[in-house]
């Protein structure tokens, strides 16, 4: 199961995880890790330019590798 944390500061700071989380959220939608069935945690942390960017705490590198390529299909 993969777990949001959208309380990182300020009020401004909570609406943009929330914001990030509902972006995010259906892109991942069903997602989980059969080897591991550990949480993943996705936080948001300041990026030092006033932005929030997602910190990925995967059960294990696979699955990390799996949420980045679904998030950031490019990369």
């Amino acid at each position: 199961m993969i777990k949001y944390k959208t309380q990182v500061g300020t009020q401004y700071e909570n609406m943009e995880g929330r914001d990030l989380r509902d972006a995010i959220k259906p892109q991942l939608s069903g997602m989980h890790c059969s080897k591991c069935k550990q949480d993943t945690n996705i936080l948001f942390v300041a990026d030092g330019y006033g932005h929030l960017k997602p910190k990925i705490s995967a059960c294990c590198s696979e699955f990390e590798t799996r949420i980045r390529k679904r998030i950031w299909p490019d990369q």
